[in-house]
C-alpha cells in the first residue's frame, strides 16, 4: 500500500494506565509513512498524540463520559428497552475503567452493569491505591449501585490467553469485593462472575481454561457468600 493511494490512517489500542511495557513495545510496532511513500516502524521515532475521541492531534486529555453522550446514552436506552416486558438488560462497559461513570450507569434503565474489575483496579493501582483496592472497588460500587439492580464483574481477563490462578484470583479480587458489597446498606440483589472481554478471540483450549478457572471462582462465591 503506498501512501498515495491510502491517504491518512488512523488505528489505536486500549492499554492500562499500568502496562508501560507493553504501551512502549505497542508505540514501537506502531506504523508511520517514510519518505518514500512506504510504512515502517516508528521505532523510537517521535510521535503524534492522537485522541480518537476527539479525532485530532492534540495532547490534552478528553474526557472519560462527554456530557452529550451521556445524554444520548439515556435516550438509546430508553427507547432499547421501551416495550420490554420479560427481557432483562445488562449493559457490560468493555476495554476500560467504568467506575468514574458508574453514578451516571447507575441511572439507566437495566438490570445488570458489567464492570470490567481487571482495569478499574489496574485504574487504581497505577493512582497509588493500597493493597485494600478490591475492597475500596467494592464498597465504591455498593455506595452508588441503586436498589434492584445487580452487577456483572469482570474478574477474568479475556483479552490474553495468560491463565489466572483460580485461589489467588479469588482471594485478591473477587472475595474483597462480594464481602464489602454485603456490608453495604441496600444488598446487591445479583452478582454475577465473568470475564471483563468477550473470549471469541482467544485459542479454543485457552478460552476453556479460563472458564474452568471462572467456574472455580463461581464455586467458591456461594459458597462463602449464598
Amino acid at each position: 500500500v503506498r501512501r498515495d493511494q491510502a491517504g491518512c490512517i488512523a488505528a489505536w489500542v486500549s492499554v492500562p494506565a499500568s502496562e508501560v511495557d507493553r504501551g512502549r513495545i505497542l508505540l514501537d510496532r506502531a506504523l508511520v509513512w517514510n519518505d518514500a511513500g512506504e510504512l515502517e516502524n516508528l521505532r523510537g521515532s517521535p510521535a503524534l498524540c492522537f485522541n480518537p475521541i476527539f479525532g485530532a492531534t492534540v495532547d490534552e486529555p478528553a474526557p472519560a463520559w462527554l456530557p452529550a453522550d451521556a445524554d444520548l446514552l439515556r435516550l438509546a436506552m430508553r427507547r432499547l428497552v421501551a416495550g420490554l416486558t420479560s427481557a432483562r438488560v445488562i449493559l457490560s462497559i468493555t476495554f476500560g475503567d467504568a467506575t468514574p461513570l458508574l453514578a451516571e450507569l447507575a441511572t439507566l434503565p437495566v438490570a445488570l452493569v458489567g464492570l470490567d474489575v481487571l482495569a478499574a483496579l489496574g485504574r487504581m493501582g497505577a493512582a497509588g491505591a493500597t493493597c485494600d483496592g478490591a475492597a475500596d472497588l467494592g464498597t465504591r460500587l455498593a455506595s452508588v449501585i441503586p436498589p434492584g439492580t445487580g452487577l456483572l464483574l469482570g474478574v477474568i481477563d479475556g483479552r490474553n490467553t495468560r491463565l489466572e490462578e483460580p485461589n489467588a484470583t479469588y482471594e485478591s479480587r473477587v472475595r474483597p469485593i462480594l464481602a464489602a458489597l454485603r456490608k453495604g446498606s441496600e444488598p446487591v440483589p445479583e452478582v454475577h462472575l465473568a470475564p471483563n472481554h468477550g473470549l471469541e478471540f482467544l485459542p479454543r483450549d485457552a478460552a476453556r481454561a479460563k472458564m474452568t478457572a471462572l467456574a472455580a471462582l463461581r464455586d467458591r462465591a456461594r459458597q462463602e457468600f449464598a
